[in-house]
């Protein structure tokens, strides 16, 4: 048994019709590792030299055939039959990684457009509660005018307050979220 890591593995599980040609499989390795979104650590050479170790390693347990002149650039190989008795996946992956940098600018649209929803949240809460002071004062003015329907209009007043004192304490915590992520440069 010999152990094969990705993304050979997965380049040499690919190939459904047991045969490719050396620039195939190369080919399958670089579309794997874009498909992963992942860059290749070594430059074309070395990932030929390290494909062609690999097949050779393959070939020397039976697992592959080589079906072209000794010296072909582009040998042309042919799968065993029995392939997957003698070829398992181990973990690791030594000619790849995620795209870091990619990471780090995805978590900052993320951050970005989730302080965008905040301060959005905020201005809504913000016109809301001039909304609110609006409809306080209109309750106290028509509480002076007619007096006999003060009583009716006292609860609607303690409402519209509670709910201004709310809106207050939710706007008081958004504003110094903005704030923190902006003082950290967390945020623009």
């Amino acid at each position: 048994m010999v152990g094969l890591r990705e993304p050979f593995y997965s380049a040499m599980k690919s190939f459904e019709n047991d045969y490719f040609f050396l620039n195939e499989f190369i080919t399958e390795i670089k579309l794997i590792c874009i498909a992963r979104d992942e860059e290749i650590l070594v430059n074309d050479k070395q990932l030929r030299h390290l494909t062609h170790n690999q097949l050779i390693r393959l070939m020397n347990k039976n697992a592959l055939f080589h079906d072209s002149e000794k010296w072909a650039r582009n040998a042309l190989y042919e799968i065993a039959s029995d392939f997957d008795k003698k070829v398992k996946l181990i973990p690791g992956n030594n000619i790849s990684r995620v795209k870091t940098k990619k990471l780090v600018e995805s978590s900052k649209d993320k951050l970005a457009k989730a302080l965008l929803e905040v301060k959005e949240n905020a201005d809504y809460l913000e016109k809301r509660k001039l909304q609110l002071y609006g409809q306080s004062e209109g309750y106290q003015f028509a509480g002076n005018l007619l007096p006999s329907i003060k009583d009716v209009l006292e609860p609607k007043l303690e409402s519209v307050n509670s709910e201004t004192e709310k809106i207050n304490g939710v706007l008081l915590a958004l504003n110094d979220v903005i704030e923190t992520l902006q003082k950290q440069k967390l945020a623009p």
